[in-house]
């Protein structure tokens, strides 16, 4: 459901009738389209059915469960993680991994000093410091040399049907679920149903993205669609041929969207921390918050 984001740049620059993909220069802006059509006409989520905690949109309806990303695998964990799709899932169903490096980072920094309060002056005054520092380091390197910046990475599995919402779908769709966290939970992998709030808190601070170190507390509205609860007013999009760029009055932020050109004829866990950016080598790193989306089809 999510992957809709990621693709957005291309898609709204070929309604405004640029056929030219990411490329390095601006061009020229085409804006009298966006100031007449709301950004949510372009995002297809209608609701939220609190008992199932199935989401459904347009035309499709799924799930979206939070898990904690791996720090270290072996074979065992590749064997059950390529079951999900090779016996798990059933045919025509969508599945993403999304990775977010994230920049809101300061609601835990702000937990963390709060815990040292009480301790004494000098316990205070560490932790006032070292929070001070961190979130320095959210926008700007902590160091001279390489972009050495702090990230909150939260990953996200999707799963969706091409279906109508009902009855049968919604139980087929809930023993998916079941099937995959139990799955996940053997390789350690803890998750946990994401609600709608934090859905909309989560999208929020994604379509409308800020230098901001504290993430979007969106509240729902359940008598809204929820494509609508996901547009902010103060914000205005432009469409670019390489880019799109979001602004309000106090800055702006250019989204760019990048595509494998070439897999590794073998893909290994042990490799997997260079798709994040290598610490020590600079060229190879993101100066910036980035979302990673990998996302395929039963068949």
């Amino acid at each position: 459901m999510l992957s809709k984001i990621i693709d957005f740049g291309d898609k709204l620059a070929q309604v405004f009738g640029d056929k030219t993909k990411l490329g390095v220069s601006h061009g020229t802006p085409q804006t009298p389209f966006m100031e007449s059509v709301m950004l949510s006409n372009f995002l297809h989520y209608e609701a939220f059915d609190q008992d199932t905690n199935i989401y459904i949109n347009k035309k499709s309806c799924g799930f979206i469960i939070e898990v904690t990303a791996l720090i270290g695998a072996n074979d065992d964990a590749a064997s059950i993680l390529t079951s999900l799709i090779t016996d798990v899932l059933p045919e025509n169903t969508d599945l993403q991994f999304l990775l977010w490096g994230s920049n809101k980072i300061g609601d835990t920094l702000d937990q963390f000093e709060a815990q040292r309060s009480g301790r004494g002056e000098i316990f205070e005054w560490l932790a006032k410091k070292r929070t001070d520092f961190l979130k320095a380091g959210v926008n700007e390197s902590l160091i001279s040399s390489g972009n050495f910046i702090i990230r909150d990475f939260r990953l996200f599995i999707i799963v969706s049907v091409q279906s109508k919402i009902s009855d049968a779908v919604s139980m087929k769709l809930m023993e998916l679920r079941d099937s995959i966290t139990s799955s996940l939970k053997s390789i350690n992998m803890q998750s946990q149903n994401l609600g709608v709030e934090s859905f909309l808190s989560l999208m929020n601070d994604l379509i409308n993205p800020s230098s901001n170190i504290y993430a979007a507390n969106q509240k729902w509205n359940q008598y809204d669609s929820l494509s609508l609860q996901l547009t902010d007013p103060e914000y205005r999009t432009t469409a670019f041929p390489n880019c799109l760029r979001f602004e309000n009055e106090q800055e702006k932020i250019e989204v760019r969207a990048l595509t494998v050109k070439t897999w590794p004829n073998e893909a290994k866990f042990g490799s997997m921390i260079d798709s994040i950016g290598q610490l020590f080598n600079a060229s190879l790193q993101f100066p910036c918050p980035f979302v990673i989306s990998f996302s395929l089809r039963v068949s």
